[in-house]
């Protein structure tokens, strides 16, 4: 019966007397919603000015960098953090974010490192160099008649 499952479930469950610290939960939803992963783009600031408007501030998705903002109902909406996992999106007049739960980055490095990879300015540096000098190699490799440009649609 219910009542009687109720009792089972009552025995069974202690509680703690003290509560998990907050960055314990923080990092567990994290590594669970690792894939929906967002990094401040900008400082918030109003739009157009208008003293009722609300204060936006965009994020980038780390995966895509797709340009998200916060849902207006969330909590966290007035306090936007650096970086936060996400539960949904949902596709208005914008990308709104909800469900969210503040993170630190380099957390997503420590609880997803099969699914990040953590890169420094000086990877992105060498990236850049690396796709220059394959076009100039390219360049010199086609034809008159066939452009750089041409062939890969830029």
């Amino acid at each position: 019966t219910t009542s009687s499952l109720h009792t089972q479930l009552k025995q069974d469950s202690t509680l703690s007397e003290q509560p998990l610290p907050v960055t314990q939960i923080q990092r567990c939803i994290c590594s669970a919603f690792f894939a929906n992963a967002a990094i401040l783009a900008n400082q918030p600031s109003q739009s157009s000015g208008e003293e009722n408007e609300p204060i936006q501030a965009e994020y980038r998705t780390v995966r895509g960098d797709v340009p998200v903002f916060i849902h207006p109902q969330s909590c966290v909406f007035k306090y936007p953090p650096k970086a936060f996992v996400f539960g949904e999106v949902v596709s208005t007049t914008r990308r709104f974010c909800r469900d969210i739960c503040a993170i630190e980055m380099n957390w997503l490095y420590e609880l997803a490192p099969h699914f990040y990879e953590k890169r420094t300015a000086q990877d992105g540096i060498r990236d850049n160099q690396l796709m220059q000098q394959l076009r100039a190699a390219n360049k010199s490799v086609l034809s008159d008649e066939q452009s750089f440009e041409q062939l890969f649609n830029i």
